[in-house]
């Protein structure tokens, strides 16, 4: 599966995100309420942390199941600075309305706190995320 999208940040930031998924797809599943199943499906990820200069690309994996989020995922530093180090690990949280909440086990960093929005088309998501030492903004297509 090959992403491209394009992404805003607090207004600030515009970035594209185009890359292939490494990841094993998952079934896609339409939205429908009955399923609630909004956001299972794998989704390119933008990670931005504008006070270092650091910004990850990577790929999540989430299920859905009645408002719960699971998952795994990883993002690679564009740069190699020590800094600006890999992150990977579970994903969980909820979504409610075309709010999304989630906590993503980055490694280095710690856990991160993910918050943001879904589009009306369920496509995309964009946020802000914190850790205790760090925040930034993020962007997911599909």
């Amino acid at each position: 599966m090959h992403v491209t999208a394009t992404a805003r940040c607090s207004g600030q930031i515009t970035a594209a995100l185009s890359f292939a998924l490494l990841l094993t797809p998952l079934p896609l599943l339409a939205a429908d309420a009955t399923t609630g199943r909004l956001l299972t499906g794998e989704w390119g990820v933008l990670i931005v942390q504008p006070r270092t200069g650091c910004e990850w690309n990577g790929a999540i994996r989430l299920v859905e199941r009645d408002g719960r989020i699971t998952g795994r995922g990883y993002a690679t530093a564009s740069s190699s600075q020590p800094r600006c180090p890999r992150l990977e690990g579970k994903v969980s949280g909820a979504i409610q309305g075309e709010v999304v909440r989630f906590g993503f086990g980055t490694g280095a960093l710690g856990k991160a706190e993910f918050e943001g929005y879904v589009s009306q088309s369920a496509n995309e998501m964009t946020g802000t995320w914190t850790t205790r030492f760090a925040a930034g903004e993020w962007a997911a297509a599909r």
